[in-house]
């Protein structure tokens, strides 16, 4: 039994190796199990999130309209996902992208809806600031090669901005610290 604990979480070695079974190493089992778990949780709430934005970005392709009862179910969701790992950085993120945004679209209506407001100020709450930046240039790139191909195939002339920010969020929300890294060095 002693060497099934060791086997789950590698937090206790076997006996062969010399290793003696404390109660300090099982609550490092302990602690390890729950580790998992809490990973887990955190997999299938941005496993759940990713599908929020598989109909979020089918939704806005198509109509490029966006009702305000999606409002709660984001932010319902959003808390679920959000793990305030540097709560100055979603602060700055949610600022960043949502004041600019809100005065672009006082200025001129006609280039940004509301709803692209509000999930900029959103997806920069939940990603912070460095993985918004990363997203925002997947979306930028998404949006324009849209535009690009649009024109050549099926004469679009709006861009549905929100489907490529969900993609460009879905790509940061796994891997934004590493491109953002990798793009500093």
């Amino acid at each position: 039994r002693k060497e099934r604990l060791s086997f789950d979480c590698d937090a206790v070695k076997s006996r062969s190796s010399g290793f003696r079974f404390t109660t300090k190493n099982l609550y490092d089992s302990r602690s390890c199990k729950k580790n998992v778990r809490k990973r887990f949780y955190t997999l299938s709430m941005k496993t759940l999130f990713i599908f929020y934005l598989l109909v979020v970005c089918i939704q806005d392709a198509k109509t490029m309209y966006f009702s305000k009862r999606w409002i709660l179910p984001s932010l319902i969701l959003g808390l679920l996902v959000w793990k305030p790992y540097d709560l100055w950085g979603s602060l700055l993120g949610a600022i960043l992208f949502g004041l600019p945004s809100l005065c672009m679209f006082h200025c001129r209506k006609d280039w940004i809806g509301s709803a692209d407001v509000c999930f900029l100020f959103y997806f920069g709450w939940i990603l912070g600031y460095e993985r918004m930046i990363v997203a925002m240039f997947i979306a930028l790139f998404i949006g324009f090669l849209w535009l690009g191909l649009g024109k050549r195939f099926f004469a679009a002339k709006e861009i549905p901005f929100v489907s490529c920010l969900a993609i460009g969020v879905s790509i940061s929300l796994f891997c934004g610290y590493r491109i953002w890294y990798s793009l500093l060095l």
